[in-house]
């Protein structure tokens, strides 16, 4: 349970119109606790047809799992039986980098099983190159005007979202959350995990009448409307490509 003076109780009481409701007074600057999602104030149409105000609220996730942090990351890995997957191969004009291999292909099948949704042409190879495309396979490298961190390049407005933060009183990630500071994004299986997750994410949020593929999640994950388009072609060239 979190702590009582981060829950808010759904307050309802009874109005006669739905043109003055009461104000709905919104949680600033506060994040949900763990396992709890943001719910605005709302009216609630009752069947006897009477309405009721409801006041905003957090309210418990549904199949809720408590967050993953930076330690929970690593021995999650550590503990895992890596010996099965196959090398990605090296990504031209790079060296092969194969100690990523195995981790970019835990961590893809570790949130498929957790049932997240992914892209059904998503391979590891691709997520690869879009580290290669991010990064350069630099884990140090941190981004001068975004201050993207890490494989991936995940921003720390990210690491919060992942984190369970409410952005303009809505929390964008509900349930799988991963709770870490901005300096474990320089840990290669943490920012890939993260980076992974991150993914599932974008290809949930493509517009409703766009293709749901790899190449429009690359769009999403890098900027829609400007630029995202080369971008995730310039992946999928690279995932192509065979090197000797």
């Amino acid at each position: 349970m979190p702590p009582k003076s981060k829950v808010l109780k759904a307050n309802t009481q009874k109005h006669k119109t739905q043109k003055n409701p009461p104000q709905n007074k919104k949680i600033k600057n506060q994040e949900c606790p763990p396992g709890y999602h943001y719910v605005t104030g709302h009216i609630r149409k009752c069947h006897s047809g009477s309405k009721i105000w409801v006041q905003e609220h957090f309210a418990k996730n549904p199949g809720y799992e408590p967050p993953l942090d930076q330690q929970a990351l690593e021995k999650i890995f550590k503990e895992a039986d890596t010996k099965k997957f196959l090398k990605l191969g090296k990504i031209c004009k790079f060296p092969e980098n194969e100690y990523l291999d195995p981790i970019i292909q835990f961590w893809l099948d570790y949130w498929k099983n957790k049932k997240l949704p992914f892209p059904p042409d998503l391979t590891p190879r691709l997520i690869k190159s879009m580290i290669a495309k991010e990064s350069s396979f630099n884990p140090e490298i941190q981004a001068k005007d975004s201050l993207a961190k890490g494989l991936l390049q995940l921003t720390d407005e990210t690491r919060r979202l992942l984190g369970g933060k409410i952005n303009n009183g809505y929390q964008e990630i509900k349930n799988h959350q991963i709770i870490i500071s901005p300096e474990d994004l320089f840990i290669p299986n943490v920012n890939v995990a993260c980076g992974i997750r991150w993914i599932s994410y974008k290809f949930k949020l493509i517009p409703k009448k766009e293709e749901k593929n790899t190449f429009n999640t690359f769009r999403n994950y890098n900027n829609w409307n400007h630029g995202g388009e080369k971008y995730a072609t310039d992946i999928f060239k690279m995932a192509e490509k065979k090197c000797p």
